[in-house]
């Protein structure tokens, strides 16, 4: 079954298959996936995918069924007060625990590029949406991207997590358009 980018039963779906590296405390999910050919990185999948509901401080991140039964509980009850009530139209909650946050895919594919795909992009919000990166991206990239615009709060972690760069693939054409350069 293809499931919709960046929807809820596709975060669900990850969710419930447990189709991520790390799940964080707000419900976030990290995937993270490296492909080599002989000694050499060939592929690169990053995903940073934001939970799609307000999860309460409190929930213990290790019980998976309370919180798979919050999701489910939460995201019907969501869903279910946007629908009109009567003929006079319903009234949209103020208080959602609903959020809309994109995830954020940063893929690299060395071998198996198209003249119209960029050998390392960046999905946003939609599948077919790829902006070019100047480069693949490294692990230590990745996560300082993470840390530092998504919980700033916890960036000292990052003091003794170096850096590491990449060469340059991005093609000269893509240069000209708008693309990240990290």
């Amino acid at each position: 079954v293809e499931l919709t980018y960046a929807s809820i039963s596709e975060y669900r779906s990850f969710f419930r298959g447990t189709h991520y590296t790390c799940l964080l405390k707000d419900g976030a999910l990290v995937q993270i996936s490296f492909d080599f050919k002989n000694a050499d990185m060939v592929a690169h999948r990053f995903c940073f995918y934001p939970c799609p509901l307000f999860l309460p401080d409190n929930l213990d991140a290790i019980d998976w069924d309370i919180w798979n039964d919050l999701l489910e509980e939460a995201l019907f009850a969501e869903a279910q007060a946007l629908e009109p009530s009567g003929l006079g139209g319903g009234s949209i909650p103020t208080a959602s625990a609903i959020r809309l946050r994109s995830p954020i895919r940063f893929d690299y594919e060395s071998e198996e590029q198209t003249a119209s795909e960029s050998p390392s992009h960046v999905h946003l919000s939609d599948d077919v949406a790829r902006i070019p990166v100047q480069s693949a991206l490294s692990l230590s990239q990745f996560v300082h991207f993470v840390v530092l615009n998504f919980y700033p709060s916890y960036a000292e972690v990052l003091d003794d997590f170096a850096i590491t760069h990449f060469d340059r693939c991005i093609r000269q054409e893509e240069e000209y358009l708008l693309h990240f350069d990290c």
